[in-house]
């Protein structure tokens, strides 16, 4: 796994919903171990989802899980073409303070690309 927190990206996500699919800034802030996968990032995302529309009421999600939807794929891949990405958000706020979840930790909400910024 390449460290590169601080990163930062586009995040488009696939919706038919104009809220959930405009683009946002996508900040990488660290890496999150997982036993079946080592590509996870903690994110944070600007502007935030409304929680609202993932059933969560008034708490809107300005942290996310993202990882590769491609096996073999990088979120740090040099590439003229965006990166296929799965958004989850987090369900237990202790993988944000030790960055390391179990799969019952999280939940996908959304697909989305990611295109790497200036």
């Amino acid at each position: 796994m390449t460290d590169e927190p601080g990163r930062r990206f586009e995040l488009e996500c696939e919706s038919r919903d104009p809220n959930i699919a405009a683009v946002r800034t996508c900040r990488l802030v660290a890496p999150v171990s997982a036993a079946e996968r080592d590509d996870y990032w903690l994110a944070e995302v600007a502007p935030p989802f409304r929680g609202q529309g993932f059933g969560l009421g008034a708490h809107d999600i300005s942290q996310v899980i993202v990882a590769t939807r491609l096996r073999g794929e990088s979120l740090f891949d040099s590439r003229d073409r965006p990166i296929p990405i799965y958004v989850a958000r987090v369900t237990d706020p202790s993988v944000v303070v030790t960055k390391t979840l179990k799969p019952d930790q999280i939940k996908l909400i959304l697909w989305g690309d990611l295109r790497p910024t200036a």
